[in-house]
């Protein structure tokens, strides 16, 4: 390996997309699991040089020959440079968290700065606000201990501060809805700052947002500016920083996902595989899913109004999503079931096993770990609300259900269903009820979607509005 990445778990790092579009050199994502490999690992020193992320940044020192007084001072090295068997330790994680705020403008002169987490990286983000000149540096643990200053979130909440950075991994895939702080609770905040990356919108920042914080930013132009940093010192060469905001806005385009979110017969379907195929990702059917539940259901003769019967068969289902030609294919046991869960009677019967909690939980992990890996859109009633919060691109697609029912029967016909639009009309009408008012994940717009009535609309036009909507944004 000549150029790469060292961590326990690297499974969603974006670091080998970026260094291989900003320098062209083959970059490798290196895990290893554990304490022993990575030892191992700097002991053989199999690479011209390498990033370090969690959790060896600390571990790596000790087997460094030299140490730039800046990462000996934070106690982390997160870039490694092997000159002739000598290993060269620095910090470019201090470079890139001090470009992301002068970005965006988080002036930490005389203000009170709350860091939360007591890693390395918490020592960096330090570094750069004291050296920034900020008045205060304040730290919160979930293990407050008084003799090292360290505050309880609870104490965090009180503190006047008015810069928080978090430097936790709290709110990272999987665990998107995390949060350990109650932002609304902080009146004088100016600027939030999230060092996490997947997603690229935290619920530590949404939560921000929502208060009216007037600067939130998450940790990818930290990311692309450490990169820039590093591969400078990899390559012994000058550090050029005009390339971070394209790549930054090329790795978000790439990264992000979008969620449609909407009515029975609005449309979702159509218009989500029209816009993957104008930008160039996949297209995940999440009611698909829920379907396929519903089928395994039928097929094992449960009574749906029983909610421990629904979960005896929830629990060992074998669900699973391919991509085929373009295609998406639910397989079942196994069995591809795509064409079997498109019936009026999978489309009720969904409606009710998906209300029960977990049901939700499994599908809910499932699109989670799709959505982290990849980037793609995604339809559902709840996907912006409950499954991506943090999603940066949401949709809410609405019609009257007159038009609704009137799409429904036009399809079915051309399937051979003999079904009649007042049927059809009646089964939208009592599912839209169902939907709206159920317990778990009830069907509801996100405050922070843009509202599409495609009443009047083709799904081409629809599809077209929703990616000049995502261009403008980027």
């Amino acid at each position: 390996m000549e150029y790469g990445l060292i961590g326990s778990r690297l499974g969603h790092s974006y670091s080998k997309i970026i260094h291989e579009r900003l320098c062209g050199y083959a970059y490798q994502l290196h895990p290893l699991p554990t304490e022993a490999e990575a030892r191992r690992f700097l002991e053989e020193r199999p690479f011209r040089a390498i990033n370090v992320t969690i959790p060896y940044k600390r571990l790596v020192m000790e087997y460094c020959d030299e140490i730039d007084p800046r990462a000996a001072a934070i106690g982390a090295v997160n870039t490694v440079v092997n000159r002739g068997g000598r290993l060269y330790g620095s910090n470019t994680d201090y470079d890139g968290f001090a470009h992301l705020c002068k970005s965006h403008g988080v002036d930490f002169a005389g203000r009170t700065v709350l860091l939360l987490g007591t890693g390395g990286t918490r020592n960096t983000a330090a570094a750069v606000a004291r050296d920034a000149g900020a008045a205060r540096v304040l730290t919160a643990s979930r293990r407050p201990d008084p003799a090292r200053g360290w505050i309880s979130y609870e104490e965090a909440a009180g503190s006047g501060a008015q810069i928080v950075v978090n430097t936790t991994p709290a709110g990272m895939y999987p665990d998107v809805g995390e949060c350990l702080l109650d932002v609304a609770a902080m009146p004088g905040l100016e600027a939030v700052v999230d060092v996490v990356y997947n997603p690229v919108r935290t619920e530590l920042l949404l939560r921000a947002e929502e208060a009216g914080v007037p600067v939130t930013a998450c940790g990818l132009e930290m990311l692309v500016a450490q990169a820039v940093f590093a591969s400078a010192r990899f390559l012994d060469r000058k550090v050029d920083l005009s390339h971070v905001e394209k790549i930054n806005r090329d790795i978000r385009r790439q990264v992000s996902n979008v969620s449609l979110i909407g009515m029975p017969g609005s449309g979702k379907s159509t218009v989500s595989k029209l816009v993957a195929k104008k930008l160039d990702i996949l297209s995940l059917d999440t009611g698909a899913m829920y379907r396929a539940a519903a089928l395994k259901c039928l097929k094992s003769g449960v009574d749906y109004a029983e909610k421990s019967q629904v979960e005896r068969v929830i629990d060992h289902i074998d669900l699973k999503v391919e991509y085929r030609d373009g295609r998406q294919l639910t397989l079942l046991d196994g069995e591809d079931v795509s064409g079997q869960i498109r019936t009026p009677q999978i489309s009720m019967l969904a409606s009710y096993v998906s209300a029960y909690p977990s049901v939700r939980m499994k599908m809910v992990e499932l699109q989670r770990k799709i959505a982290s890996e990849v980037s793609c859109i995604l339809d559902g009633r709840d996907i912006g609300t409950n499954v991506l919060p943090g999603c940066p691109f949401k949709f809410f697609l609405t019609a009257t259900p007159e038009i609704r029912a009137k799409r429904r029967y036009n399809e079915d016909r051309l399937k051979g269903s003999a079904q009649s639009y007042e049927s059809i009309l009646k089964d939208i009408n009592e599912r839209d009820e169902q939907d709206r008012n159920r317990a778990v994940a009830p069907l509801r717009c996100a405050a922070d979607a843009v509202v599409i009535d495609t009443s009047e609309m083709t799904a081409e036009e629809v599809a077209q509005t929703i990616c000049e909507k995502i261009q403008e944004k980027i």
